[in-house]
């Protein structure tokens, strides 16, 4: 895949970091995507690729959002054979503000790491940045003349629940 980008295109494989960390906890075992703890090494290794420093993992603030059911389980026929997660978030350092648009234009403030702990175990995706939207703008106000990041994602940047559960 990184192949086949233009090569004005800055790439970053982040494979090598997470293998590195494969005797962590970085996917989930009832779902297809990694966790908060594999989204951090990926992030490091984005930082590595810009020249930056990323914060370290103990400057997040840990938040146990308790037991979690990802897309396996319920798209498994054995979903009772499988040891559910725990979904864990990483609240980022800095005095941040985030606005989503959805579709139509409807914008409104909402949690950059929102807390679920209390939700439904297939829907805790959404404390992750509000979930899948056509817009998220996120501002760390402690950092006025940082550069502008601009992600075009598909579900892995930020993978949601497909429907309540």
């Amino acid at each position: 895949m990184l192949g086949m980008m233009n090569d004005n295109v800055k790439k970053v494989n982040v494979f090598n970091n997470l293998v590195a960390h494969n005797s962590e906890d970085i996917y989930f075992r009832t779902d297809h995507h990694w966790t908060a703890l594999g989204a951090y090494y990926a992030y490091e290794t984005l930082c590595a690729a810009a020249g930056t420093t990323p914060a370290p993992l103990d400057s997040f603030t840990l938040m146990d959002q308790g037991e979690f059911k990802g897309s396996f389980y319920y798209e498994s026929k054995q979903s009772w054979s499988l040891k559910t997660d725990t979904l864990y978030a990483y609240d980022p350092p800095g005095d941040l503000e985030m606005k989503i648009t959805q579709e139509g234009g409807n914008t409104f403030p909402y949690p950059v790491i929102a807390d679920l702990s209390a939700s439904k175990a297939g829907t805790k995706y959404l404390a992750f940045i509000g979930g899948d939207n056509p817009m998220t703008v996120i501002e760390n106000r402690d950092i006025p003349d940082a550069p502008v990041c601009v992600v075009v994602k598909d579900s892995f940047g930020n993978p949601t629940d497909r429907g309540v559960r």
